[in-house]
This record gives C-alpha cells, sequence and structure tokens, in this order.
C-alpha cells in the first residue's frame, strides 16, 4: 500500500493530467456531444451482482477500519493474549472473524454510503465549475501538459 501511493505522489503530475483529460471528456461527451443541459446528478453506486458488492465491501473495510486496526496494532495484541499466552489459535480466528464480519458491516452501512456522497458531490461540483468556467480547466489541463513535458525534456537532456 504505501508502495502505491509513493507511486502516485511520485507522479502527481501524470495523474492531475489523466484526471483532468478523462472529466474533460466527460463533460464533451455528456454536455457538448449529447446535448444535454446542466442538471445536479445524483450518483448512487448500485451493484446487480451480490458478488461484485461484497467483494466491493471487503476492499474497501480491508483498506480503511482493517488498515486502521492493523496500524494500531489491534491484531498483534489479539494474537499475544489469545495465542502467545492464552494458547488457543481457534478463540483467535473466531475472534478475527467477529472483528472482520463488524468491520464489514460498519463499511456497508456507514463508510460506503459516505463515500458515495463525497464522490457524488465533488463530481457535481466539478461539473458545475467546467459548465460556468471551461476556460479553467482548459488552461489547467494545458499547464500541468507543459510541465510535465518540460520535466520530460529535461530528464532526457541530462
Amino acid at each position: 500500500m504505501k508502495i502505491f501511493i509513493k507511486g502516485i505522489l511520485k507522479n502527481k503530475i501524470r495523474f492531475s493530467i489523466i484526471f483532468l483529460v478523462c472529466f474533460l471528456w466527460l463533460f464533451l461527451v455528456q454536455y457538448m456531444l449529447l446535448d444535454r443541459g446542466y442538471i445536479w446528478r445524483s450518483i448512487r453506486m448500485e451493484i446487480s451482482n451480490p458478488f461484485l458488492s461484497q467483494l466491493i465491501i471487503f476492499f474497501v473495510t480491508f483498506i480503511t477500519l482493517w488498515a486502521l486496526l492493523y496500524h494500531l496494532q489491534i491484531y498483534k495484541g489479539l494474537h499475544t493474549i489469545f495465542v502467545k499466552w492464552g494458547k488457543s489459535r481457534d478463540l483467535y480466528k473466531f475472534i478475527k472473524m467477529w472483528i472482520w464480519l463488524w468491520l464489514s458491516w460498519v463499511t456497508s452501512h456507514y463508510i460506503i454510503p459516505w463515500l458515495n456522497w463525497l464522490i457524488y458531490f465533488f463530481y457535481n461540483v466539478g461539473f458545475t465549475i467546467l459548465y460556468l468556467l471551461p476556460i479553467i480547466w482548459l488552461s489547467l489541463l494545458i499547464t500541468f501538459g507543459v510541465i510535465y513535458l518540460h520535466s520530460k525534456i529535461t530528464k532526457t537532456l541530462r
């Protein structure tokens, strides 16, 4: 996970360009080519496949709450109490299973709706800004592109 985050931070200009291009493409398709007027959209994560839904819940649980408990070394403390001192690996696995189920429930009822609202809000705010001031997005895209190309050119000249 740390390597992934370091890779994103290291290539922030590249990811910014990709984000701006994708956002601009969405805007052009929805408002220019399909001739839709601007409306505040409602975005919901409705997945008809229950396996995919559970997979998303488990993934979000793993990268949020489970990672927090792992970072706080809760599982290491449980391992010390139940396996090293109590000599009961089955009880340790049982408690870990119930903690995981509880974390999955919390994720599906609280974290995912909050993330859904957050994505919905920033998506609509971004489209509002893009709809009202498209020249800002184009200038940001050109600026990031020039910075990226300048950094590539200076690296190759060294």
